[in-house]
This record gives C-alpha cells, sequence and structure tokens, in this order.
C-alpha cells in the first residue's frame, strides 16, 4: 500500500517514505512506479512522477516514470501473475 500521496486536478502524486539509505534503489523505483500505475487506475488521472521520501537524511528524490520503468513493472506483474495462477491450478 502506497504511503500517501498527493493530486491536484491535473495529476496524481504516489509518495514512499523509507526509514533508511539515502538513494532509491531499482526495487523501491519499481515499487513506486506500480503505486503510481494503481493510482493512476483508481483515481483517472495521469501519474507521471512520484516521490521517495528518506526520513534520516531528510532527502527526497524524485523519480519519473518512464515507459521503460512502467514496462519493466507490467512485465513483473505479469509474471507474478502467471506463477500464482500456475500454483493456483496445478494442484
Amino acid at each position: 500500500m502506497v504511503d500517501s500521496f498527493l493530486n491536484d486536478e491535473e495529476n496524481i502524486y504516489p509518495i514512499e517514505f523509507k526509514l533508511g539509505g539515502n538513494k532509491p534503489m531499482k526495487g523501491q523505483i519499481l515499487q513506486l512506479t506500480a503505486y503510481g500505475l494503481l493510482l493512476q487506475e483508481k483515481y483517472n488521472l495521469p501519474c507521471q512522477i512520484g516521490f521517495i521520501l528518506y526520513e534520516k537524511k531528510e532527502k527526497t528524490h524524485q523519480i519519473n516514470f518512464d515507459k521503460n520503468r512502467i514496462q519493466q513493472v507490467v512485465i513483473i506483474r505479469d509474471k507474478i501473475l502467471s506463477d500464482l495462477d500456475n500454483f493456483l491450478y496445478a494442484r
């Protein structure tokens, strides 16, 4: 579940809070991108950027959701769904 989000009349922005670290890692970026896709679908607003906030270091990183990141998330989602489907129906 996304930690928080902001929106205006034209866009929606997911926000993830992290306790440790100071630089976004690939998994965190993909997680934020997935949240952006879900928010976009739920609220029918474009979501092109999100933010990762590192509390201890008081740093905020803006993450752009480019086509490559979105494609990576969709591939991972599809793989998870396929694996789950195979597990459930293999019994």
